[in-house]
């Protein structure tokens, strides 16, 4: 009975029959793609990317807030006072350490004068302080993704460091029966300081390796450890 509406409805045109027609294959077409397991797939890929942003914006959020919490209370004034008191050093040996006056230092100190950013960067180059324990900040641990990828990279570092030991033909590296626990600490620590501005590939971590394999042969040798 329907057909016979569409057909008496459509046959008086062909254009309309015609579109009809187009419009039934798309409608089936739309209809099995949906019902097919790689449309699916794709719903529950597109799902849990939804999800997994959802959990990182709220993850940066609760790190923002945290951030913002324990520097609250920052003073650059403060700290630079800290700095000193730290170093056990009196104002004017901090003066002249830091390349300013006495009377420039009181100013910075107490606040009445705000401390420039080349002398925060001077102070935070010296490196012998913690800038946490300086400007009374909590100590901020990296994010769970920068952790990750680290311990991907010495885990990466670790198996190459291991396998060209066993496998080293040349007279560096050949002789030495290296502790698991070293290539352990040596791996992790290379992976720690990795540069930003250098791409983790298959020769960068060959070209690592092999520094840490001739690195850890010499404090064998040192040592006295080599066979």
């Amino acid at each position: 009975m329907l057909g016979s509406s569409w057909e008496q409805m459509f046959s008086s045109n062909p254009r309309k029959l015609m579109d009809r027609n187009q419009f039934l294959e798309k409608f089936n077409s739309e209809a099995r793609r949906e019902r097919s397991p790689q449309h699916r797939a794709a719903l529950i890929k597109g799902a849990d990317k939804r999800t997994n942003e959802s959990i990182e914006q709220r993850e940066r959020l609760i790190r923002k807030r945290k951030l913002h919490a324990s520097r609250k209370n920052l003073s650059f004034a403060q700290g630079l006072k800290t700095c000193r008191k730290l170093r056990d050093m009196t104002r004017s040996e901090f003066a002249d350490a830091i390349g300013v006056t006495r009377r420039a230092l009181y100013n910075y100190e107490t606040g009445q004068r705000s401390v420039p950013g080349d002398l925060i960067e001077k102070i935070a180059k010296e490196g012998d302080l913690d800038l946490h324990e300086v400007f009374g900040t909590t100590f901020e641990r990296a994010p769970v993704e920068r952790r990750r990828s680290d311990a991907a990279l010495a885990i990466r570092l670790y198996v190459s460091l291991k396998q060209h030991f066993s496998t080293a033909d040349d007279s560096v590296v050949s002789h030495i029966m290296a502790e698991d626990a070293d290539i352990q600490r040596e791996a992790a620590e290379a992976a720690a300081k990795w540069p930003a501005n250098i791409k983790i590939t298959e020769k960068s971590i060959s070209n690592v390796t092999r520094r840490l394999a001739e690195q850890l042969a010499d404090d064998y040798a040192l040592a006295g450890l080599a066979d």
